[in-house]
């Protein structure tokens, strides 16, 4: 039977076994020369005995539950937007672990195959990110001295394959236009020309929309049923309004005079989020007959055909739909105009006239 002194960052640890569980304690103390003396001298010799006399068993030693480190972890992160979709990855784990699970006993192979699960229903994008919640939840385990080792830290992914997502054609953007109408036609028309995010057009108020000067203020969005502002300060922006949506916005603007939104609930005041629309959108597109992808996909629509068209720049379309600069552009919509380059004019006289030279 041994019983170990540890460093981990400033402090000491002490590390033992007993009944056959590995236990890991901070001590409190600094790391010096003292300290270490100290519990070699006084401390050590103590957990020996009560080892030894049974003072010190499986069950004293019990490490606290996955569902203790999950409630930490969740409080820590309520100052962010995105805390609902932390919350839920942490019931996620604690579901399938168990919240009374004590955190030392989690295994790296468990964490694998729960990760391919996820996966499977899924994408590995999204495992690694459910990975990362489980790894903070563990690190202050970690940091309270009940694991020696993060085994989310360990555990291998598969390698993420990044889905391919077709935006609609010009015909299909017809076609769902014309199979719906009143606000949901409406709302549509937007997402279509203006790639603004779902969240961006649930909290417009009639007062973002300046149909003399022909723009849009974004200014706000709505997620689950509570308005916070845009996903990145590039997204409070103003947006052109193109002239085949002005008719759209007008007829929008007329009706529902006594709400302030472009786009209300049915109390009048903000819609609750993309599920409001989700069952409508599905249907749409099922009667159609067109290949499903997500409502978001008018935004990659929006873009995409702004690119082909070579009627707007790179920074200008940028700005428009709420990045920072043109690197998200380039990166994620490159291959929609590969070969627009091929479409340019051969009779471009980048020097002046040189045919008159002798060859």
């Amino acid at each position: 039977m041994g019983v170990s002194i540890y460093k981990r960052g400033k402090m000491l640890y002490i590390k033992y076994e007993v009944a056959g569980k590995m236990v890991q304690r901070s001590t409190k103390l600094e790391d010096n020369p003292y300290n270490r003396e100290m519990l070699k001298r006084q401390v050590i010799p103590e957990i020996k005995r009560k080892i030894e006399s049974g003072e010190i068993d499986k069950e004293t030693v019990k490490s606290k539950p996955l569902g203790w480190y999950g409630n930490k972890y969740t409080k820590s992160k309520e100052h962010l937007k995105t805390w609902h979709d932390v919350n839920l990855r942490v019931i996620w784990w604690e579901r399938r672990l168990g919240p009374k699970r004590p955190v030392d006993t989690i295994k790296v192979g468990e964490i694998e195959e729960l990760l391919e699960e996820k996966a499977e229903e899924t994408s590995w994008r999204t495992a690694k990110v459910y990975l990362s919640t489980l790894s903070g939840i563990l690190k202050i385990a970690l940091r309270y001295g009940e694991i020696a080792s993060n085994p989310a830290s360990l555990a291998e992914t598969g390698r993420h394959v990044k889905k391919t997502v077709e935006p609609f054609t010009p015909e299909e953007v017809r076609s769902i236009l014309g199979a719906v109408d009143g606000w949901y036609q409406n709302f549509l028309a937007l997402s279509f020309y203006t790639g603004a995010r779902p969240g961006e057009l649930y909290g417009l108020m009639k007062s973002d929309i300046d149909l003399e000067r022909g723009v849009i203020h974004i200014e706000r969005a709505v997620s689950r049923g509570e308005i916070t502002t845009p996903k990145t300060e590039f997204s409070v922006r103003k947006v052109p309004i193109l002239s085949p949506l002005v008719p759209y916005l007008k007829r929008q603007l007329a009706a529902n005079p006594k709400s302030l939104y472009l786009f209300p609930g049915e109390d009048g005041g903000i819609m609750h989020g993309a599920h409001s629309t989700r069952k409508r959108w599905i249907r749409v597109l099922d009667k159609l007959g067109i290949e499903f992808r997500k409502q978001y996909t008018t935004r990659h629509t929006f873009i995409t055909t702004m690119l082909k068209s070579g009627r707007v720049g790179l920074l200008e379309l940028a700005q428009m739909v709420g990045h920072a600069n043109t690197e998200m552009i380039v990166k994620n919509y490159a291959r929609y105009i590969r070969d627009e380059h091929l479409k340019i004019s051969r009779d471009i006289e980048l020097f002046g006239d040189i045919s008159s030279f002798s060859l």
